[in-house]
């Protein structure tokens, strides 16, 4: 039974994470088209809009897929009972995203103004009403999350990136053939997003068949009902509070990163341009790693809020996400590294990835602690701590916030160092979630951890050094293609029966039962 939860755990987590992928490769191919028709300077414009709008997403959202997933997976509920939850959080949240999407409409204007991008208004108006769609996809994904129906979540994510993409650059063309300025094409081009939030809450909403209309809502008592509202909801208010910290984290990171510019000598709409190079190639190059091992972390939370922290199932469980999500972000850590500008220069004009790509190198620690401060703190959150992670959060932040203000306005760091506070943030915050963890933190296998990111570095390293270096081909990019392959080659191969061997015997176990029941049956 127990071999049966981790390949259930695990064929979810692949699952969510081929979906992620293929949410991701859409993204890039929104991204970049869009970084050419917008430059550094109209992306600067459309991802202060974008963190802008992040807060106010998480407000109205972040919170309650977890909590629903966690009241749902724990099965104290009827499923009739859960489905009436479901739909009055439908009422609920929808008034709320409306609200917040008013304000946010309101306090566009001075919050353009406040962080020194005036010109980031009009896109701020255009992703506004995400706000609303969003806060109603969030009570539905929670729901089917708990249910375990990770294809649903899957294919609205699809959808939504599907739309934004064809929506977005659309929009964004027809604005430039009509000559409007650039930030009403930064506005139409975000509208994109807008119009994928519509259609991917559209979707999840026929997927669940109206949260099903035969629910008997009358066996269910009024007080019952409002008891168990007010328990997701009290769930669901520290894990908006975590989401949103780190949602303002990315506010406050905008307007040090754009003042501290401009205090340097940059004009307006050079540190833009400056942010929006940074913005656009460097930090989604980490939230790429981190979005594809997002699964694992969703993958493990209905199961981990079944489990006593205490308990070896608890402790085990965690300790099989926190492996593969190492053993995935170190090697693409050293390869962000070592490969920055070459990564870059593929996707971007060579004159931007030239910009972004120090960036890059720097950030790229980020790319494993982030993932796994994802990880962990799902863990304190299923294990009822969610105040552990909130607080681990906030001191992260203050790191950032000082170092980046410190950096930033130097001459000799400049965004670089926006960068390192990212780094520092979340290297600070994975230490403390660890130890908030307890005796649950005894499962992790540090030493572990350990030998994997260092066999990633003498895997990688060499082919770096005698293939790329040397370059004994012409082309840099092949260079870089063949010596990446040649790395992942090899670390696959040392990696799976050094690390995985007893994970790779239950398996072969596994099918060899299951082979031989069905012998059993046909005979």
């Amino acid at each position: 039974m127990k071999g049966e939860g981790k390949r259930g755990v695990l064929n979810g987590a692949v699952a969510m994470a081929t979906a992620t992928l293929l949410v991701k490769i859409i993204g890039v191919l929104y991204k970049v088209p869009l970084t050419y028709i917008l430059g550094d300077e109209g992306m600067g414009y459309f991802n202060t809009a974008y963190s802008v709008y992040a807060f106010f997403y998480v407000i109205s959202s972040a919170g309650i897929p977890k909590a629903i997933t966690m009241l749902v997976a724990r099965a104290e509920n009827t499923e009739n009972e859960t489905e009436c939850i479901c739909r009055g959080l439908l009422k609920t949240f929808g008034i709320i995203g409306a609200v917040l999407t008013v304000i946010f409409f309101a306090l566009a204007r001075p919050i353009s103004l406040l962080i020194g991008s005036s010109r980031s208004f009009a896109a701020m108006l255009g992703i506004a009403p995400s706000i609303f769609l969003v806060s109603l996809s969030g009570v539905l994904r929670g729901y089917i999350n708990g249910r375990s129906r990770l294809a649903p979540i899957a294919i609205s994510q699809l959808i939504e990136a599907v739309c934004k993409l064809v929506f977005g650059l659309a929009l964004a063309l027809i604005g430039m053939e009509l000559l409007l300025p650039l930030p009403a094409i930064c506005a139409l081009a975000i509208l994109g997003i807008t119009l994928g939030s519509f259609f991917s809450l559209l979707y999840l909403y026929l997927s669940c068949y109206g949260i099903r209309r035969k629910v008997n809502e009358r066996s269910i008592t009024r007080n019952s009902l409002h008891r168990m509202l007010k328990a997701v909801i009290l769930q669901a208010v520290p894990l908006t509070l975590s989401a949103a910290i780190g949602a303002l984290s990315g506010i406050l990171d905008l307007g040090i990163v754009i003042n501290g510019l401009r205090a340097a000598g940059y004009s307006e709409t050079l540190a833009n341009s400056v942010y929006g190079n940074y913005s656009t190639l460097a930090v989604p190059m980490i939230g790429l790693v981190s979005a594809i091992l997002m699964p694992i972390s969703m993958a493990v939370l209905p199961k981990l809020s079944t489990l006593s922290p205490e308990s070896a199932e608890f402790g085990e469980t965690l300790r099989n996400g926190w492996l593969i999500t190492i053993s995935i972000s170190a090697p693409i850590s050293i390869m962000f590294s070592l490969y920055s500008f070459e990564i870059l220069d593929i996707l971007f004009p060579s004159s931007q990835s030239a910009g972004g790509a120090p960036s890059l190198a720097v950030l790229s620690l980020a790319a494993v602690f982030l993932p796994l401060l994802t990880l962990i703190n799902t863990a304190l959150e299923a294990a009822g701590r969610i105040g552990y992670a909130l607080f681990s959060l906030s001191c992260g932040i203050l790191v950032k916030i000082v170092v980046s203000l410190l950096l930033v306005p130097h001459p000799g760091f400049g965004i670089l160092g926006a960068a390192l506070g990212n780094v520092a943030s979340y290297a600070f915050s994975l230490c403390l979630s660890i130890g908030f963890l307890g005796k649950g933190s005894r499962a992790l296998s540090l030493w572990k951890s350990t030998a994997i990111l260092a066999t990633a570095v003498i895997c990688c390293v060499p082919a770096y050094v005698f293939i790329y270096s040397v370059n004994l081909i012409h082309s840099s990019t092949l260079s870089f293609i063949l010596s990446a392959a040649a790395s992942m080659a090899v670390y696959t191969i040392v990696i799976i029966p050094a690390f995985f061997s007893k994970e790779l015997s239950a398996m072969k176990q596994h099918y060899a039962q299951k082979n031989h029941n069905l012998k059993v049956i046909n005979s």
